[in-house]
């Protein structure tokens, strides 16, 4: 696994890649791990990174709820906002999963879904995603067969359940595929 360190030299190794730390007392009330908490202390995690995802702490005091963020039921005292993907939705850790990463889905009742187990093994598959992206030119849509199919294989390796079968990264990843294109002669048959 990834340490605060080793993130925090591989992201900002690429000029305009900038982390946001987590001050400690925007964690003072959450129930993370020590590992998971001196992970966002120390590196923190991506201001900005594919696929449309934004991280930061709070402007003061500890991380919200989402329940109180997005006036919801107490079920959502769970989910504090680490931060938001490109639909909209909060980006959160779950306090009573051990500080699993997931988004909620605002659009589809608040569903749960998991995006990494833990914080580093999120900011293992950030590095993958934005290293794979550098390789095809910068252009998500320009990894080949064969890269993304090594790709899959790492996130599986990295965090299996959100990268297996129907998983966030599963359905992220395959969205940078080009579908296959018909001749336009296809479209009247």
């Amino acid at each position: 696994m990834i340490t605060p360190q080793q993130f925090k030299q591989s992201w900002e190794s690429v000029a305009d890649d900038h982390l946001v730390a987590f001050p400690a007392d925007s964690l003072s009330d959450v129930h993370l791990s020590p590992e998971v908490r001196t992970f966002l202390i120390d590196a923190g995690l991506p201001t900005d990174a594919a696929p449309f995802l934004n991280f930061g702490p709070p402007k003061s005091g500890s991380l919200a709820r989402a329940s109180v963020v997005w006036h919801q039921p107490s079920e959502l005292d769970r989910y504090r906002i680490i931060g938001g993907n490109g639909s909209g939705d909060p980006v959160c850790l779950d306090e009573e999963a051990g500080g699993q990463v997931v988004y909620l889905n605002h659009d589809n009742r608040f569903e749960r879904v998991l995006m990494a187990s833990s914080v580093p093994v999120l900011a293992e598959c950030l590095l993958q995603l934005r290293d794979a992206i550098a390789s095809a030119g910068g252009n998500a849509e320009l990894i080949g067969p064969a890269q993304f199919e090594a790709l899959v294989a790492r996130f599986r390796a990295i965090d299996p359940l959100p990268s297996g079968d129907g998983g966030y990264w599963q359905r992220e990843l395959q969205s940078f595929q080009k579908p296959p294109s018909k001749a336009w002669w296809r479209f009247w048959k």
